[in-house]
C-alpha cells in the first residue's frame, strides 16, 4: 500500500458512504478533519483503498487486490 496525498482523497472518498453511522463513518471523519491517512494498492486506478484513523482501518475495493503483507505500511496488521 501507498499513502495518498490529501490532494488525491476527494475524488477516491466516493468508494466510501457519507452519512451512514458505523464503522463507515471512520473515512468521511478522515475526509471532513484531515485526521486519518489514505491508502491506496496504486497510485493510478486503485483496486484497494484504505482509511486509517487512530487504531481503525476501513478497507474498499477488491478483495484478492491485496496480499496480507500489503497492509504491513498502515501499522495496523495483526
Amino acid at each position: 500500500m501507498i499513502e495518498l496525498s490529501p490532494d488525491q482523497v476527494p475524488t477516491l472518498s466516493l468508494w466510501f458512504a457519507a452519512g451512514l453511522p458505523g464503522a463507515t463513518a471512520l473515512a468521511e471523519h478522515a475526509l471532513v478533519t484531515g485526521v486519518g491517512r489514505w491508502w491506496a494498492d496504486r497510485a493510478v486506478d486503485p483496486r484497494a483503498l484504505a482509511v486509517t484513523c487512530a487504531d481503525h482501518l476501513l478497507l474498499r475495493g477488491a478483495p484478492t487486490a491485496l496480499a496480507p503483507l500489503a497492509l504491513a505500511p498502515t501499522r495496523l496488521t495483526a
